[in-house]
């Protein structure tokens, strides 16, 4: 499955960028102010810059997952693409997360496949909440003005909702469509509490099961998860769909690993 949607999404992915540096279709570019100047963004035939990056990393999440050959020739090729298009449509935040991805995989080599210990394990499982407790911390608490800056105004936008709407148990549909760039902050306050918990819930449990999870399955999951703090992809399927099996994968070998371990004893 997740061969075929690599092949698909990178094939649909290249046509619409190719065609868009080729003919400017479907441009949709824009100025804005970052930190100390403008800045001019391209979408490469997207509806937005972030969009594009985003599709990206899903496409990197895929083929990351899959692939097992040499994971050194795949990480020149995931850092080089992943610049181009940082390029042109100028979206930090999921660039960061991939370029720190390839950095890692650069240093580990070929023991991304080794199994961590049990209780690592878990605690990375749990790190949703911890993202989640961070973010929830910037809603209530005054902030610097430079960071509020440097993430584009995004906390001071994160206090605007919340003072004007607050927290309920179901959703709030005046926010269902606004700019949060942050995936649990949008989900609990947009979706509602009892939205949030299910999917606390649902990300914690992807990975409960794999009791030694390889190094490969924990940093895939922390790109995941890490770019929700600036970005609403919590709720992305073509995002989730790659971690969630890969999970699968790596629990069916560990089941594999520890009965031939079984066997062999």
């Amino acid at each position: 499955m997740l061969k075929w949607i690599a092949f698909t999404s990178m094939t649909t992915f290249g046509m619409v960028v190719g065609i868009n540096l080729l003919t400017g279709w479907g441009s949709n570019n824009y100025e804005m102010w970052r930190v100390d100047g403008f800045i001019f963004r391209k979408s490469l035939g997207f509806s937005h810059p972030n969009v594009t990056m985003l599709l990206w990393l899903s496409i990197v999440l895929t083929i990351c997952s899959i692939y097992r050959k040499s994971q050194r020739l795949l990480t020149i090729f995931v850092g080089v693409s992943t610049y181009f298009i940082y390029s042109q449509t100028q979206s930090r935040t999921s660039t960061y997360v991939i370029m720190l991805y390839c950095f890692s995989i650069l240093i580990i080599g070929k023991h991304v496949y080794d199994r961590v210990g049990k209780t690592l394990s878990k605690l990375v499982c749990i790190l949703p909440i911890l993202l989640f407790l961070i973010s929830f911390y910037v809603l209530l608490h005054p902030y610097a003005e430079w960071l509020d800056a440097l993430l584009s105004g995004r906390l001071s936008l994160y206090q605007q909702f919340y003072n004007t709407y607050g927290i309920h148990l179901l959703n709030t549909p005046e926010l269902e469509n606004a700019m949060f760039d942050n995936g649990y902050l949008q989900s609990l306050l947009a979706k509602g509490v009892i939205f949030t918990i299910q999917l606390l819930f649902i990300l914690i449990s992807i990975g409960w099961k794999v009791n030694r999870m390889r190094i490969k399955d924990i940093l895939l999951f922390g790109m995941y998860i890490s770019i929700a703090f600036t970005e609403t992809a919590l709720q992305h399927f073509e995002l989730f769909l790659p971690i969630a099996i890969m999970f699968a994968e790596s629990y069916k070998e560990e089941q594999r690993e520890n009965y031939l371990k079984r066997e062999l004893n």
